[in-house]
């Protein structure tokens, strides 16, 4: 009678053990591969990405005029869209429409943060905390990305924060750069700026011809101090 009890424990055993083992294979083999894995799925989302990313940009690049016209006239109009906002975001006494306006200005002008321009405009409102928390060091990176990649308006800012040391600490050097990169696309404030360096050796030796030359091509856009500084030199 024992002995049959005994087999009869047997046969329970072992299918339950054997199940178990069934149910413990599929975990010891993702704890074992684990890393394995979890690179293969990082790897796989990484690539995902660039894959994306390649594939707007050859969208972007390869558009027909007739659709390259229309998401040019889309941008044009959420710009003027934000524009609009931000400067009635300025006038109102309401600071809870106020916040709104800055709020909905930052949504159009994300849509098309690749846009160098635009990612000065983000930069300014991160840096003033409008519609946003405000992010000195995210507007940096902006008003970099925005000067590398050729807007003039984000270089010549940036070269008279890094004069002022008001939200970045001062660098000569960096500012001059800027400026000359701002200059030579044909802005304004940054010829002026070149202009004033060169007439009192700030940074740079003493070179007044040179001041002259930038003066002149910036009063040539009307640009009233540029304009002055040049009756002053003649």
């Amino acid at each position: 009678m024992k002995m049959s009890k005994m087999k009869i424990k047997e046969i329970y055993k072992r299918p339950l053990a054997f199940l178990i083992i069934i149910i413990k294979a599929p975990f010891v083999w993702l704890y074992k591969k684990a890393d394995t894995i979890l690179t293969s799925i990082i790897s796989g989302l990484i690539t995902g990405v660039i894959i994306t990313f390649c594939l707007k940009t050859y969208w972007d690049n390869n558009l027909s005029p007739e659709a390259h016209k229309k998401k040019v006239e889309i941008e044009h109009s959420d710009l003027k869209e934000a524009d609009n906002l931000i400067e009635r975001a300025k006038k109102t006494k309401d600071k809870q429409h106020a916040e709104e306006a800055y709020k909905e200005a930052m949504t159009l002008l994300y849509k098309h943060d690749q846009n160098p321009y635009v990612q000065f405009k983000i930069g300014l409102l991160y840096e003033q905390g409008k519609g946003v928390k405000a992010n000195i060091p995210k507007a940096i990176e902006l008003y970099e990305n925005a000067a590398s990649t050729g807007d003039t308006e984000a270089a010549s800012y940036l070269g008279f924060a890094y004069i002022s040391g008001n939200i970045v600490k001062k660098n000569l050097p960096k500012a001059i750069k800027l400026f000359s990169l701002a200059a030579e696309g044909n802005n304004p404030k940054a010829q002026y700026a070149l202009g004033i360096l060169n007439l009192n050796g700030i940074g740079t030796k003493e070179n007044p011809e040179e001041a002259v030359k930038w003066f002149l091509k910036a009063a040539e856009q009307n640009h009233p101090e540029s304009q002055y500084s040049l009756g002053i030199c003649y």
